[in-house]
């Protein structure tokens, strides 16, 4: 038996995924996964590593990604789970480092691969950019940001 009786969250381990939702808020909100990376949303067709990446480009990518992104259903809690030592960027690399990744959707996704721990930054979906419209032009105005 438990002995705590007044559980703050539930942990769910899926294939692809870790999942924490909130039972102390209203609603059930999932917790927002600091750590997700899932690489089988879409198989990964090509792969670029870029090191001495321009300072300023990370966290541009990052402003990117997080356009769009509202609060809602998502719990405002931080993330129920803690432990290990993230030494951080110090104990890694003075340099920028880039992952770029293609993906067989046609999505491309930027990684910031500069600590210990490789952050999703952002993701674009360039499938419209190919896609045909009815009078057989490539639409050129449709560009989805993730």
């Amino acid at each position: 038996r438990s002995e705590q009786t007044n559980p703050e969250c539930v942990i769910v381990l899926l294939s692809n995924d870790l999942v924490a939702i909130d039972l102390k808020s209203t609603g059930l909100p999932s917790y927002e996964n600091p750590y997700a990376m899932d690489f089988q949303e879409s198989a990964v067709t090509s792969c670029e590593y870029i090191v001495n990446c321009p300072a300023e480009v990370i966290p541009a990518l990052y402003s990117l990604g997080s356009r769009g992104k509202g609060q809602a259903g998502w719990s405002n809690r931080e993330w129920p789970i803690s432990g290990g030592v993230d030494k951080g960027k110090d104990s890694c690399t003075s340099q920028f480092e880039l992952l770029v990744t293609g993906h067989a959707d046609g999505s491309v996704r930027f990684w910031d691969t500069s600590t210990n721990c490789m952050q999703a930054l952002c993701r674009v979906r360039t499938q419209k950019l190919f896609e045909k419209n009815k009078s057989g032009k490539v639409d050129q105005s449709a560009v989805n940001e993730d």
